[in-house]
């Protein structure tokens, strides 16, 4: 599951990074270019520290000791 929540963000910052480079090259406002690439950061901070919250409540979770 933390591997699908690290696609997702990966495939976030991707899309962000994409729209920001495109734009660039499309030359529209500063304001396009600033929204995509924090488009892109923000998605993957966001899927990084969900998938790090679920990993660690896997973790705390009581486990039967094997």
């Amino acid at each position: 599951m933390m591997c699908h929540y690290k696609n997702l963000g990966r495939l976030c910052f991707l899309v962000g990074l994409i729209v920001g480079l495109s734009s660039l090259l499309v030359a529209h406002s500063d304001i396009q270019r600033t929204l995509g690439f924090l488009l892109g950061m923000i998605g993957y901070g966001l899927f990084s520290g969900l998938s790090l919250y679920v990993e660690q409540i896997k973790n705390s979770s009581p486990k039967s000791p094997n």
